[in-house]
């Protein structure tokens, strides 16, 4: 996705920084991340609730949540146990809940963040 970006960006501004005489880290802090800001801003999005909603697969078929019982148990594997393993549904239905609410806060935040330099990044 980064790569099909970087190769969508006008020309032009880096023709600019050409004639202007800029540095290469020049041309890559003033004209290559604010162009891709928007994009790695959705990257991040998209990649934070991926990694908050992980599947519990690997986890479990690998180390079956331990060497130490639980050691490896992370949110997603811990519902699919108690609801699945131990019969606690309701208890389930509360960690998924509890879930949720976590993923929606962290978007939330980023959202704001990113809503608040939107102009900047002139999308």
């Amino acid at each position: 996705v980064l790569l099909t970006a970087r190769q969508a960006l006008p020309q032009e501004a880096y023709e600019l920084a050409a004639v202007e005489d800029a540095t290469g880290w020049d041309v890559f802090r003033r004209v290559t991340m604010p162009l891709l800001m928007p994009v790695l801003a959705l990257l991040l999005l998209r990649d934070t609730i991926l990694s908050l909603q992980l599947n519990f697969v690997p986890a479990l078929v690998v180390t079956d949540g331990g060497p130490p019982p639980y050691a490896t148990t992370y949110l997603p594997l811990f519902v699919y146990r108690t609801g699945f393993e131990y019969l606690r549904y309701g208890y389930a239905a509360a960690a998924t809940v509890v879930m949720l609410a976590l993923t929606v806060a962290i978007v939330l935040v980023q959202w704001r963040i990113i809503r608040r330099y939107r102009r900047v990044w002139a999308v």
